[in-house]
């Protein structure tokens, strides 16, 4: 989806949900126009932070990723930004309202789908399942060192596992 600037958020969240509500991979593009002329927008931290603060208005939760490209000699940026979650939890609501993708637009997702939706959804739903978007320097490392003491100590992991670095011990368990 494409968007002239990030002026149209409230647009691009609902196209996010109407996104996630089709399990699709979609992505928003701030900074081209939506017949695809490339024209970049400003981006302070502001306007950053400004796009990260929709997410709170996601049902469930969602983790944004947003991602910016300088327009080469303008200054100014294209920002891309991609809502994740996870079909088991479908239906997505965004600022209380399910939305739907019919042809290339959104659309409020009529009530009967929603139920459908809603009906099928796993009753539980596994932590490790669901999104995250914790940096590296948030994890407690201390407590980290202390699991793989008890690890080996029980014997679920090898001995080698105690002497490794913190660094060595997150790249096994693909956090780097």
């Amino acid at each position: 989806e494409l968007k002239h600037t990030h002026g149209e958020l409230q647009d691009a969240a609902k196209t996010l949900c109407a996104f996630l509500n089709r399990g699709l991979p979609g992505i928003v593009l701030f900074g081209i126009t939506p017949k695809g002329k490339l024209v970049g927008q400003d981006c302070s931290d502001q306007t950053l932070q400004e796009i990260a603060q929709v997410s709170r208005k996601f049902e469930p939760a969602i983790a944004l990723q947003i991602k910016t490209w300088e327009v080469e000699e303008s200054h100014r940026h294209v920002i891309g930004v991609q809502a994740r979650g996870l079909l088991e939890q479908r239906p997505y609501t965004f600022d209380g309202r399910a939305y739907e993708r019919v042809g290339s637009t959104p659309r409020q997702m009529p009530q009967e789908l929603y139920q459908q939706l809603l009906v099928s959804r796993p009753l539980t739903l596994r932590w490790e399942s669901l999104p995250v978007s914790l940096s590296l320097e948030m994890l407690d490392h201390e407590e980290i060192l202390r699991t793989v003491r008890l690890g080996v100590q029980e014997g679920r992991l090898p001995e080698a596992a105690a002497q490794a670095p913190l660094e060595e011990l997150l790249e096994r368990m693909d956090l780097r």
